[in-house]
Parts: structure tokens; sequence; C-alpha cells
């Protein structure tokens, strides 16, 4: 008849399939009701452990066939349908089927075809299709109940026992366009409790499927939390984010250092989590937004100007650019303390004096430090955060004095308080000048870095002459403008020098006349 292959092994489903090789086994199983029914109520016997619920059971015969080993696609089709009318459910809800599988070409594809058809007629939910007999041959009369105690067992561990010897698909079977899986590995059911099914055959004819259930034995496979962020940071949750407020390209940053243009892209680091570096330039602080596809009019942004990390993050809105903005503040903050008294005092005869000492915050850091800044999303709930990288070799106070990377430029009173550029002078580190003409006999200026009006450089007093002491750069200049004195359409060379050595930020502003 051609049943017993001659290479010793049962290669269901595969290309080379020849038969099955005979397997030893014995098994049993005990069983009893799951309930009963006691003056009106269910009651349930839990003496005994419960390995599993046979849900429903069918059988029927091939009746008359071309030969004794024919297989009857029909007939398979019916019992399985029977099977799942008994067990009261619906066909989709078999997770996965313990097929016959004697490895023989022409069986194999028609039981594969059935069992597609009668469980996934409608649905295209894969379906996992398995056998028992590629690892323990075929038992003959046990091997319906070790098929049965292999799904049992496997529900009880949350997974679906894969096949071997399964190299090459059987030509005959197309199976490309249909929901069919069939393992060659393990497969854990998407669920804690499962439905699978078995199928059967005897050599008279004869069809039966168990349908069986069970639940995970939480003793075998103990309960983990899922691995979540390495911190928390929000409450789980968040729901979805609507389509508006969420980005086609990604995610942008924009900020002080690059004049509030050019925005640049954010790295994916994980999950929703997204990551970009910023150097500290020359003022020790940078502010930032962030915006989606680079698109001004969709930024994220804080609740107020200038705030530290980790706060509620608003957006995306339009017309806030620059505006509401996180910094990243790497100076020291400055508290005022009793200054130490000489002996000549110690007697408290003089009024106590105070003197402001720096103390040191999280993010302080100097010019040239960098900050990893991230944005987290969960849903709807958004964080933004940032820590200091680690100083590379070569750093600290015995590092090179940093070089300014910032633009300058004049607003003025001759220039209708547009932006002038200051040129850089290639000879003198720090060093920046423009050559302005007076429209009237003199004119009012200040200087502002990285065309932001944050960053102004401005003198201590209004109307201020050159050489005077400088402020900023800061928001702070309202009122407060550097003077130039001469006759209209004379010629003058301002210059800026700012330097940051020994954690010292001198700068000075001062101009004289050109001749012409």
């Amino acid at each position: 008849m051609g049943w017993l292959s001659p290479r010793g092994r049962c290669l269901t489903f595969d290309a080379t399939s020849s038969g099955f090789v005979r397997g030893e086994g014995v098994g049993s199983l005990a069983l009893k009701p799951l309930a009963d029914v006691v003056d009106g109520k269910t009651v349930r016997d839990d003496k005994h452990p419960l390995l599993g619920v046979l849900a429903g059971v069918c059988l029927n015969t091939n009746g008359r066939g071309a030969s004794l080993g024919a297989p009857n696609g029909m007939a398979e089709q019916e019992v399985i349908a029977g099977s799942i009318r008994n067990a009261g459910i619906a066909a989709a809800d078999v997770d996965a089927v313990e097929a016959h599988g004697t490895g023989q070409v022409l069986a194999d594809v028609v039981e594969v075809g059935s069992l597609i058809r009668s469980h996934r007629y409608q649905d295209q939910t894969p379906l996992p299709i398995t056998s028992g007999k590629t690892q323990v041959g075929n038992m003959m009369e046990c091997a319906g109940l070790g098929s049965l105690l292999k799904n049992l067992l496997g529900i009880r561990w949350g997974l679906t026992v894969g096949g071997l010897h399964l190299r090459e698909l059987n030509p005959h079977m197309d199976i490309n366009d249909t929901p069919a899986g069939l393992l060659s590995e393990h497969l854990a059911y998407p669920r804690r409790s499962a439905f699978a099914g078995v199928m059967s055959k005897g050599y008279g004819g004869t069809n039966v499927y168990c349908v069986s259930w069970g639940t995970l034995d939480h003793e075998r496979v103990p309960l983990r939390a899922e691995a979540g962020p390495r911190i928390c940071f929000w409450p789980g949750g968040g729901g979805f984010l609507d389509v508006k407020d969420r980005p086609e390209k990604g995610y942008y940053i924009v900020g002080s250092w690059t004049e509030w243009s050019s925005p640049e892209a954010m790295e994916e680091e994980g999950s929703n989590v997204y990551g970009y570096t910023v150097t500290l330039g020359e003022n020790s602080w940078e502010q930032f937004q962030i915006l989606l596809d680079a698109d001004t009019e969709r930024a994220l942004h804080p609740g107020g100007a200038k705030v530290g990390k980790e706060t509620a993050v608003y957006g995306p809105n339009e017309g806030v650019l620059g505006a509401s903005t996180w910094i990243i503040d790497g100076r020291c903050a400055w508290v005022e303390a009793p200054a130490p008294r000489g002996e000549a005092d110690a007697d408290g005869g003089q009024e106590l004096q105070l003197e402001a000492i720096p103390v040191d915050v999280l993010d302080v850091g100097q010019p040239g430090d960098k900050y990893r800044v991230r944005l987290h999303i969960a849903g709807k709930w958004r964080s933004v955060s940032w820590e200091k990288e680690p100083q590379a070799a070569g750093g600290g106070d015995d590092a090179p004095p940093f070089e300014c990377v910032g633009k300058y430029y004049i607003v003025s009173s001759w220039n209708g308080w547009e932006y002038q550029e200051l040129q850089r002078d290639p000879q003198v580190k720090g060093l920046y000048y423009a050559e302005v003409t007076l429209r009237w006999g003199d004119g009012e200026f200040q200087i502002v870095r990285n065309k932001d009006f944050q960053q102004v450089l401005y003198p201590s007093a209004a109307r201020a002459p050159s050489g005077s002491d400088v402020l900023g750069p800061d928001e702070g200049g309202e009122g407060l403008h550097w003077r130039v004195r001469g006759c209209p359409g004379e010629s003058f060379r301002i210059e800026l020098q700012r330097s940051l050595a020994g954690g010292e930020d001198a700068k000075s502003v001062s101009w004289r006349g050109l001749e012409r």
C-alpha cells in the first residue's frame, strides 16, 4: 500500500514524504464531567487537577472509496464541522490543529485543504498546523491519544509544538494564498487559554475530530510583567495621537544656535523616543523647540518661556516659534551668603556683609559641552528631557579657550533696525567688526546674536559711549543703546571683542572713525 516510509522518517508535509514509520506508545486519560448540577446549582469538583476540556467530538466514515487508504476531503470537512458545532464555538475560535499527517503525498494535501476550508473559509487569521508523527512516528492505536495529549500539554505551556523534517513543501500543496501555517518551530498561543483541534483516522476510513480547550499553567509558566521603559516618566496609557498631531517625515529640532531656522532631524533611538545632541555655545545656554516635519507652524513647546526639562508638552501650534521654549542652562546659580569676617571686626562692631557665591545646578556646564535632548511619546503623553554627555578627554579647566561660534548683527537707527552682520576678523580670535555710515548727526545701536532678541548685547546705561560695560546677551536691553556721535555721511568701524578663557566671558564694544 506504500504506507511505510523506506527512509525511516515521517516527513509530513515535505516534498520527499514517502509514508510513516511505526512508533510505540501507551497513553491514558481519565474522563469525568467538568461540573454537576446539585439542587439546581452547578458544582465543580476541584479535588483532581484539570488538564483540559474536551469541548466537542465528532466521528464519521469515508464510505465507499477508490481504495482502502484513499482520503475523502468532503468527509473530513464534515467531521470537523460537526465537532466545532458540538463544541458550540465558531470555526475561527480554533487556535491550532494537530493533523493526522501520515506523511503520504496525497493524503497530506487533502487533509491540509480540509483543515483550511473548515476553519478559515471566511477568516484570514493564519491557522497553525503541525503533526506529532514527525517526532514519535505513527503509534497506531495510541496515535490519536498521543496527539490529544500533545495539544493539552502544549496549551498548559502556552505554545503549539512545531514539527520536524519540513525542508521543502509538498509541491502539490498550494498554500501561498491561504491562511495556513505549517509549523517547523514552536509558536506561542495569542491568549492564556486556547482551543486546539486533533484529527485522527483509521484504516477502514474512520475520521475523528476533537476540539479541546485548556489554559496556561501559571506554575509552569509564571506570569511576568512585560518589559517596559527603564525609567517611568508618566502614567501608563495615553491613548492615541490625532492624525493632525503626528508627523509624516519625523521630528525636527530648531533653536537659538541656528537662528531659529534650518531645523535639523532628530534621530529615532527606540520605540517612540527621538534624540538630538545640542552643543552649548558661548552663552552657556541654548533654547529650542521641536517641529513636526520641519514645519515652523507645527511646533511642540512648553507652557512658558525658558522652561526646564521634564515639563508638559503643548502643540503642535502655530505662531509660537521662539516664544515658548525649553532652555538648557549650563550657567551656575548665584546666592548671597555672609562674607567671612576678619579678626578686626570679630566682635561684631560692623554690619554683616554679604557676598555672592556660585552654586552648581543640575545641568551646569560650559561652552562646548554636549547635551542629549530626547522626546518621549506614549500616546498623547509627551515629555522632553535632556542629559549632559560625558566630557571628552582634554576638557575641563585645562581646555583651550572656547572660540565663539555664533553670528552677531548690528541693529541700529541708521539701518532701520534691520540686521547687519558683523564680520569675523580672520587674524584675531573673537573679534567681529562692521563698517557703518551715519545718516544723521548721531545714531544708536545694539548687537544681537543669531538674530535672536533674547540674545541682545547692550550697555549698562542709555546712550552709552564707546568702551562702556557690556551686558547680556539676554532680553533685558530695552532702552539701552550705544550712541555714535558724528556728522551725516561719516563712516565708523564698530568692533565687538568676545573671548572665553579661564571661566570668564570678556566682552567689549568700541568704535572709531574711518577716513574716506
